[in-house]
């Protein structure tokens, strides 16, 4: 299966991508490289409000170049290989796997760590690798979300690539 989603990012850190591939990072469903899907071609104004919500917290200070660069990412994968976390009975085990490890499901700083051992574990059981996930994330804090229709067609979805070196990686032109 052939996947693809657009990533926000400075003009610095896509030459370094450019240069190194990407580099996985923590984000609240876990360890990997995270991108919107385009399916509702809504993926562009999410990647840009990103951006802009990344500059107010000022996450790309140590940036020589922070102009924004979207960065169209492709992938391709196994269908064995990729998981969609939206199943409230995937979701149910999460929680369980919250339970058993006593994490603090209430605590952000946590929730990283909870789906990589999710991850982990369903790995193990498997007997086989998950390099993609994919999964509904909480729209930005209001003034960096942008218009995009939530109550009907539910959170944004996003690709976790978690094998950050099976990306291919273009600048995302926007035609219109």
């Amino acid at each position: 299966m052939i996947l693809s989603g657009l990533h926000a990012t400075t003009m610095s850190s896509y030459q370094e991508i450019c240069k190194n591939g990407f580099k996985s990072g923590k984000g609240l469903r876990g360890t990997g490289v995270y991108f919107w899907d385009d399916a509702e071609h809504l993926a562009y104004e999410l990647a840009c409000s990103w951006y802009k919500y990344s500059l107010h917290v000022k996450a790309y200070s140590n940036c020589d170049n922070a102009e924004m660069a979207i960065v169209q990412g492709k992938w391709e994968i196994e269908e064995t290989e990729f998981l969609d976390i939206e199943p409230r009975d995937i979701r149910v085990e999460v929680y369980k796997t919250g339970i058993a490890l006593e994490i603090d499901m209430t605590d952000r700083k946590k929730l990283c760590g909870l789906y990589d051992a999710f991850f982990k574990r369903l790995e193990k059981n498997l007997g086989c690798q998950i390099k993609v996930i994919g999964v509904g994330v909480s729209p930005l804090p209001i003034g960096y979300s942008p218009k995009y229709p939530s109550q009907v067609l539910g959170p944004p979805y996003c690709y976790i690539v978690r094998e950050a070196g099976i990306i291919r990686t273009s600048l995302y032109r926007r035609t219109s």
